[in-house]
């Protein structure tokens, strides 16, 4: 070719009018294969009666032949493509790097880290006649981990299973800690499935000493460390007459989070003033200094009631609370309030109300100024009682008669007997007979049968 001519163009891909040979082929599955493979052929020939022309001309047939591999076109006929993926199985390394098996070729499958067959024999699977894979003749199932050792003061929780792939998880009892991994995973250690990471434990919580106050001391004073749930008790130190009160809790512990319960209470100097109640006298909290949470009651004088609490407490404000009682004078009643005034003993006379004055508006009766009078039975009863008052004199006063002085039985119908004048005073006389006073003691004469 002569220096600044252009090379001549391609010869073109495919033949004018050619068609490409049909070849036979088994199974409808792979009868585009076959196509394919035949138009390969057929390029092939082609690029073999062309191959005289200029080196620039058959560089882009070669781009074509090497994008066909990249398709996955088969270069022969009747073949499976690779078997497919499990989860818990793969392909025997003889066969990892083949992407097309012949037909009735075999493949073995083996179990993936972390599994093991469910069942003795080799796993394996046929190239079929139609393209495809026959069912595995096996399957694998997880490897399991060993049991977890028990954990002291403490326990693990398993939420499924011990298997490849599981998760379990550690918890301390109440007043410890755990120390290291509180989750641990089932997993693939060279050719078994171990628990990873380390074996945690359980160490018991403990607490710094606790602060020291002012005027005070705590029980704890000789030790360092202090153990869950550990308790200190502080006190106040002893300051001239009164001391020092105990302000705040006096007992606080250590907890889980590692601090004290509460913050440490106060030394303080508490001195309440002796109130004075008018009108009330104090019962109980005698002294003349009272100090925190010292307590006095008082009870009001007679005539006076109670109006707030009886009790108040010394605080540490150096106040009392709650606030001082207050006795207040009881009212004396009005003379239309007083108890009504009775008649006679035993009788008591008792008036009606007045009548309430309507707060409405429109007419209404006046309050009637007169007491009601007493009632019918009441009447009766004093009646009575005055009838019997004056027949209990007249019978006293007659007794009293009979004797100073003698009666005799006189009736003309009922004369003494000879036995009742002999039993004289003794006799019984006849309630019927008329008496009448004796002329003389002693005298039994007919006329006057007299009983002394």
């Amino acid at each position: 070719m002569a220096r600044g001519e252009q090379p001549p163009p391609p010869p073109p891909l495919w033949p004018p009018r050619a068609r490409l040979p049909r070849v036979p082929v088994r199974g409808a599955g792979v009868r585009r294969r076959a196509r394919a493979a035949a138009a390969l052929a057929s390029f092939c020939g082609v690029l073999r009666e062309k191959r005289a022309a200029t080196a620039g001309a058959w560089l882009p047939a070669l781009g074509l032949l090497g994008v066909l591999p990249l398709l996955g076109l088969p270069l022969v006929s009747g073949s499976c493509e690779a078997p497919q993926r499990f989860s818990t199985m793969q392909l025997h390394s003889d066969f990892i790097s083949k992407n097309y098996f012949p037909i009735n070729s075999s493949v073995t499958f083996v179990c993936r880290p972390g599994h093991t067959p469910s069942k003795l024999g080799r796993i394996i699977s046929i190239c079929q006649e139609n393209g495809t894979w026959s069912p595995v003749s096996g399957s694998c199932k997880r490897k399991s981990c060993p049991n977890p050792e028990a954990l002291p003061n403490g326990q693990i929780e398993v939420p499924e299973d011990i298997l490849f792939g599981s998760q379990i998880e550690y918890f301390c009892d109440e007043g410890y800690e755990l120390i290291g991994d509180a989750k641990r995973m089932c997993e693939v250690h060279e050719n078994k499935v171990l628990w990873s990471g380390e074996v945690p434990f359980c160490k018991m919580i403990t607490c710094g000493p606790p602060p020291e106050i002012p005027n005070g001391k705590h029980s704890g004073a000789h030790k360092d460390i202090f153990n869950y749930a550990e308790t200190v008790t502080y006190s106040c130190d002893s300051s001239g007459r009164d001391g020092f009160s105990l302000i705040g809790e006096a007992t606080i512990f250590c907890k889980q989070n590692k601090e004290w319960s509460n913050s440490p209470p106060q030394c303080k100097e508490v001195i309440c003033k002796t109130p004075q109640v008018d009108n009330a006298v104090q019962i109980s909290g005698f002294g003349s200094i009272h100090t925190y949470k010292d307590t006095i009651a008082f009870s009001c004088k007679d005539g006076y009631t109670l109006q707030n609490n009886d009790k108040i407490t010394c605080e540490a404000d150096n106040n009392w609370s709650p606030e001082l009682p207050v006795c207040k004078k009881v009212p004396v009643p009005s003379p239309s309030e007083e108890p009504p005034v009775s008649s006679s003993p035993g009788t008591t006379i008792t008036f009606q109300p007045e009548p309430p004055v309507s707060s409405q508006p429109g007419p209404s009766l006046p309050p009637s100024k007169e007491p009601a009078g007493p009632a019918p039975g009441i009447i009766a009863l004093i009646a009575i009682a005055s009838v019997a008052v004056v027949v209990g004199i007249i019978v006293a006063g007659f007794q009293h008669f009979k004797k100073k002085k003698g009666y005799c039985a006189y009736d003309q119908h009922h004369q003494l007997s000879p036995v009742q004048q002999e039993k004289g005073k003794n006799a019984e006389i006849p309630v019927s007979a008329n008496y009448k006073a004796c002329r003389k003691e002693g005298d039994h004469s007919e006329e006057n049968k007299c009983v002394v």
